[in-house]
Order: C-alpha cells, then structure tokens, then sequence
C-alpha cells in the first residue's frame, strides 16, 4: 500500500480507463474504442516510441439508460433506414448480407394512435437516414449491447473512436498511449505492437457457434468480457503440436479502483471437439494472468474459453491471449540472474550443522528447491555491527513467500521477518519477500535461515538475498506521469521517496532540462519525509504536442552526492482502498490554454517562509491589476495539519495573505510547502427557455428558477509552491 497520491488542481483533468483493442500488429491499421470521462474535444493521440501514429475519429458521449419504449423506438428507426439499405441492393448481395446485429428482431408496429416517443439528443442517432448498412449495425451494437442493461461507469462512460498506424518496422512490446484535448493529456494505458496475426473478437461468441474459426497458431485474440460474459474462439491444431496460451487481463490494466480483487482476473480454459475440457489456468503463479501449455493429442477443432473467475465484466474488462508454438513462446519459472559477485547456493544446507558459510557482504542466489526445504547461511558477526538482509523473490516474479530468522549459535532468534512492504514495487500486491536490518549483540557466529512461509518449494521458488552491512539509498516516484498546466501558470505534483538501509536525509528534486521553459517549485524533500507537493510552472506559450520532463533528486549519503532519477507514476486505486504507484514510461507535461486569461501571479519570498507555532507570517503575492481579481477567492490546498488561511489584505501590486499555525497540531521544526489555489464564482447563465409543449413561466418563476441554481467555483489554478518551516515562538 502506498502513499495516496493527490490529483491536480480543478479535479477535472480527461482521464482514459481502457483501450479496446489494447493491441496491434505490426504494419496494421487498427481502429480502436478509447474509454473515459472529461474526453469531449479530444483531438489528439499519442504513442511512445517510434512506429506508431493515432488519429482521433470522434467522441461519442455517454449513452443513457434507455427505457423499453425507447429502445423500441431506436430500433425502429435503424430498422426502417436498414430496410431502405437493403432494397438499395442486388438480389445476390442482400442474400449474402449478414445479420444486422439484432436490427431484424419482431418489433411491434406503431399504432396511428400511439403518442409519439421521444428519442434522445444522442450524436450516433442524428442523421439516421445517410448510415450505411455497416454503420448502422455499429449503431445496434452500441444501443442493444449488454453495456445498456445497466447504468455506464462514470468513469468509462465517455469514447472516443481512434485510428492507429502501425508501421512494419514499429519495435515490439508495451507502449504508453494518451488521449489530448482542451482540458489537457490524460494518463496513460498499455497498448502493444505485436508480430502475430491479430483476431478481433466477434459477438455473440459467448458458446460454440457458426463463427469462422481464427486461423492457426500462431495467433493473437482480442476482446471484452462483459457483465456475465463467456467468450470462445474455435481453431484448428495438429497432432503433437505443444501450445503455449498466455492471457494478457491485469498486466493491460494493473488496477480497477472499484471492482474486487482490484482487477480483472481471467481465467482460461481450452475444450476438445467434444467439448470436454482439456485445460485450464486461472493464474500463472504469482501472476494474476493465466497461462498453460497443452500438446495437442489428435487432429482437429479446438476451442478457447476466457472469462473473469467472479464472471464479472465491464467495458474496461479487456484482454489480450496469445496463442503460439511452445516452443516460440514457452512459460518457464523466472530463473534469478548471475552477475560476478553472485555466490550460489550449495545444497545440503538445510541446519545449522550443515549451514553455507558466507563472508560479509554476500549476494547469494538460492532457491527452495522442494517443499520444506530451508536454507541456512552462517557467518561470523561482531558486537554492534549492524548488519541487513533482504530477499527478493517475489518482485523477481517467483513464487516464494519468503521469511528471514537471524539466531546466534545457541539457536536463540536475534531478528526475525515476513512481509517487507516496498512501495517500490507499485504492481506488487502481496509483498512477500523479507527483509531485516538489526544491531548484532555480541561478537560470534549468526545463522541466516531462508524458508517459505506457507512450507511451499519448486523450481520456482528462487531468490537472491543480500546480506551484509546497510546500504543506505533512495528511490524516487513522482505522479501523475501527465501534467496539465495552464499557459503561465503552476500545477501540483507529489515526488515520493523510497528510503532503504536507514537512509534519512533531505533529498533535493529538480528538472534537469531547462530550455523546456518548465520550471519547479518546492523541490525539497525535508528529512525524514516519505512525500512532499510541489508545483511545476508552465510557460506562457501554448504547447500543441506534450513535452517530456525528466526530474532527478540528489542526497549526501556517507559524504557523497548520489543522484537517482525521479521515475513517472500513476497513483492507482485497488479495490475501492489501497493505492499503489504505477511506474509509467514517461513524465510528459502539456500547456493547456487558461479558462480565463489574467497576467501572472506570483508568491515575493526568499528562502522558506517562517511561520511561528501559534502564530501567523505574511506571504506578498504579486498581481497584475486585472478587474477578474477583484472577486478572487484564495484557499490552501490540501494543506498540512494545522495551517489555515487568514486575512487577506490588499496592498500596491498585490495583497498580503495571513498564514497562521496551531500551536497544538504543528511541532517547531516542521517543513513543508504550501501551495495556494485561487478560485472565482462564476454566475449561472439564464434558465433555458420554454419548450414547445410548456408555455415560459411566469418571470418571478423564473427568478426562483435561477436563485436557487448554484453559483460555479472556478479554479484559477494554483501558485507556485512555497516551502515553509515552523519556528518557535
């Protein structure tokens, strides 16, 4: 579980939850289905790495739960124009013409006295009478989906409707795609180049039907579990074939914010002619997503089964399976690398009389190699040296669920672990490998045992530990991986750091390429601290692509300076609690135009802002003088514990803002940075009109109508941060 992470000023940035297809081959056009909320005006597409161009064809709004009536009605009119499409045709085409996805089911005819049924706004049904007959089945699909059957996901209610040209020589693998548009960039999703043929799932698959097969392996099957959703491909297999089939579920989408276990959890499952089942595979090890090997036994169809464990679904259920020659794609227990300083484990070294001696400090690559098996290391230890041992395993992608007991010779347990929290490792769920860091007692020999918890033990149980005196270091996270900034103004941003082997100290964070014209503020992390706000400021000039930042932070540790570059995340929610910090690929920053263009404003300090406990300090902003200002609204945002706002007090060129601090929820000595939202209200506009069956109310109806809509707060945005630190008195 990590740090939760804020979001950006205004709480409206576009935000995508799944792409559908999440994947291409290479040298393909791929028209794609993108999910989200805030995405109307969406304008552009964008890809990391090279080979790969989008363009964005339209946004479709949400569509509303329709009623019976109405969707009766819907369907009506799609049938009458499909039947005019039709008459349009030859003979020979319209007998080959398939199903028009449900338009052809008994609708009841109107009667001339039937009152007329009102059809919503919606954008997919204007201008019904120039659909072709393709269009109009994606219209089916879109109003007749099991997707209407129950109210949209705010947060997928919204499409849009992509293209992407993938270019022969696009290098395979994961790729980052975003949306853009007025509000700015959204977060990004994986989307993958692949070099197999890719097959595009066709509805209704739910059982065995009159689908045409997908083609032999090697293949790559794309689609969406829906609520209650089974989906099957049929293909054919030879004799003495070995087929690998590995799903893609939560490795597309790590984390769902309101769904249980946190993500989709496929399941796959693999049918002979008979329809008997010959395997199946709901998790592949410590991986949530699938996979199994199968060797073919007889010529013949053969049929795929994937569906989520809970049969679950949702629009942002997608998938991805690859199905391909073991031996082109063969799943085997991940093996732990060597390097030159790796000593390896040497068996027996099950107990102290038969413990592996080692020589401080050590990285040892080990396994549990059955179940039971334990691994003992000795070493020789002096009085109040402090010595670290950590395993890892499961952030290596096995399955061992490590624990770590330090005892002196007499057997008697100096230190002992489990579960070691890393909120490094933001995919990570059950952190299971240990780790332990204690101040030896006396002079002697220390045995070092490695077990699984659960008594578990395979071929893919491996680990490497480290063992030996702290090494003392830092990671750095900051989120979101897209910045959103107003032309001239700031943004927030929160930069965590990960502290290993007892390191405390102040880290300084700071862009590294400033010719960007992006700028930081509050870049300190005090010590001692997990996390800190800061802001980044954008230039005055608009952006019309998004511009890669890259940040770094800097400590003394030991006398030296050691740099370590601030990777990109997306703080994500699983399961309606926990957060975790997604790494992304890259920390990309779009300038976005101001919804009100005001000059500049600016907090006037030198060094941080000195705010005695039970007191108050004055901070000068600096303003333009604008007529917009004059109904501006100052607040903190999200600020620490016991520091408010008070007076606000107009001076020449600005004002002077009154920042005061409990003396009994601040302690002297606490630093942070303070970061300022200014806001304005913004009228609500005339009450629409009449329509034409309701005559215009009375004018005091009217007045009524009005006063009791609430005004709308508009954030200005934020100033650039501004570090603080409480002094006494």
């Amino acid at each position: 579980m990590a740090t939760v992470v804020s979001g950006q000023a205004g709480g409206r940035d576009p935000h995508i939850g799944y792409v559908s297809p999440a994947g291409g081959r290479q040298g393909s056009v791929v028209e794609a289905t993108v999910g989200g909320q805030f995405l109307r005006g969406a304008t552009g597409v964008y890809v990391s790495g090279e080979g790969v161009r989008g363009r964005v064809v339209r946004h479709v709004p949400p569509i509303p739960v329709l009623d019976p009536e109405v969707l009766r009605e819907v369907r009506r009119r799609l049938l009458d124009v499909a039947e005019k499409r039709m008459a349009e045709l030859p003979p020979e085409a319209r007998a080959a013409m398939p199903s028009l996805g449900g338009l052809r089911a008994r609708v009841p005819p109107r009667s001339p006295d039937d009152p007329p049924v009102e059809v919503p706004d919606h954008p997919l049904l204007r201008n019904l009478d120039d659909k072709s007959l393709e269009e109009l089945r994606e219209l089916a699909k879109w109003f007749f989906s099991p997707r209407n059957l129950q109210p949209p996901q705010r947060a997928i209610a919204e499409t849009v409707s992509i293209e992407l040209t993938i270019d022969p020589s696009a290098p395979p693998g994961d790729r980052e795609i975003r949306l853009a548009g007025p509000g700015g960039l959204t977060n990004p999703l994986c989307f993958q180049v692949g070099t197999l043929p890719e097959v595009a799932e066709r509805e209704p698959n739910d059982r065995q039907s009159a689908n045409d097969p997908v083609p032999e392996a090697p293949f790559c099957l794309n689609g969406q579990i829906l609520p209650g959703d089974v989906d099957r491909y049929r293909f054919s297999a030879r004799r003495g074939q070995r087929l690998s089939i590995e799903a893609q579920a939560r490795h597309l989408m790590p984390y769902l914010a309101d769904a249980v276990p946190g993500w989709f959890q496929a399941t796959l499952a693999l049918y002979d002619a008979s329809g008997t089942e010959v395997a199946f595979d709901d998790e592949n090890g410590s991986d949530p997503d699938p996979a199994l090997t199968y060797e073919i036994p007889q010529d013949g169809e053969y049929e795929l089964e994937i569906r989520d464990a809970l049969y679950r679904g949702r629009d942002d259920f997608v998938y991805r399976v690859t199905v391909a020659e073991a031996t082109d794609m063969v799943t085997t227990p991940p093996k732990i690398a060597a390097t030159a300083a790796t000593l390896d484990e040497v068996e027996p070294n099950d107990d102290m009389a038969s413990a592996q001696v080692i020589e401080l400090p050590q990285v040892i690559r080990g396994g549990i190699g059955r179940p039971g098996d334990v691994d003992v290391y000795r070493f020789t230890g002096r009085a109040d040296d402090t010595v670290a041992a950590e395993v890892s395993g499961r952030r290596l992608g096995t399955e061992l669920d490590s624990e770590l007991r330090l005892t002196d010779a007499t057997g008697a347990v100096v230190a002992w672990n489990d579960d070691a929290p890393d909120r490094e490792s933001g995919l990570v769920t059950h952190h299971a490998d240990s780790y332990l860091s204690v101040r030896l007692p006396a002079d002697g020999e220390y045995y070092l045992r490695v077990a699984d918890v659960q008594r578990h033990g395979g071929d893919a149980y491996g680990y490497r530990l480290r063992v030996g005196p702290p090494e003392p270091d830092f990671v750095l996270r900051v989120a979101p991986s897209g910045i959103n900034v107003p032309a001239g103004r700031a943004a927030p941003v929160t930069v965590c750091v990960m502290r290993k082997d007892g390191f405390d100290g102040e880290v300084e964070v700071l862009l590294t390429d400033p010719s960007t014209g992006f700028a930081l503020s509050g870049g300190r992390i005090p010590a001692g601290r997990e996390s800190i706000r800061m802001t980044v400021s954008a230039p005055w000039q608009r952006s019309g692509a998004p511009v890669a930042l890259h940040m770094e932070g800097r400590a003394q540790i030991g006398g030296q300076l050691v740099t370590r570059p601030v990777v990109p995340a997306e703080d994500m929610m699983q399961a309606f609690a926990y957060h975790h910090l997604v790494p992304a690929q890259q920390l990309l920053a779009m300038v976005t135009g101001p919804r009100f263009r005001i000059p500049p404003m600016e907090v006037v300090a030198e060094g941080p802002v000195r705010i005695p406990a039970g007191g108050a300090a004055q901070l000068r902003v600096r303003l333009p003088n604008s007529p917009l200002l004059a109904r501006v609204q100052w607040a903190l945002s999200q600020p620490p514990a016991g520091l408010s706002l008070g007076a606000t007090t107009p001076v020449v060129g600005g004002l002077m803002l009154e920042v005061r601090a409990d003396r009994d929820a601040v302690q002297v000595g606490y630093a942070d940075n303070l970061i300022i939202e200014a806001f304005t209200d913004i009228e609500p506009g005339p009450p629409p009109g009449p329509s034409a069956n309701q005559p215009a109310a009375p004018a005091a109806g009217q007045k009524a109508r009005r006063a009791a809509m609430a005004k709308q707060r508009v954030s200005l945005g934020v100033l650039p941060a501004v570090p603080f630190t409480i002094v006494a008195p």
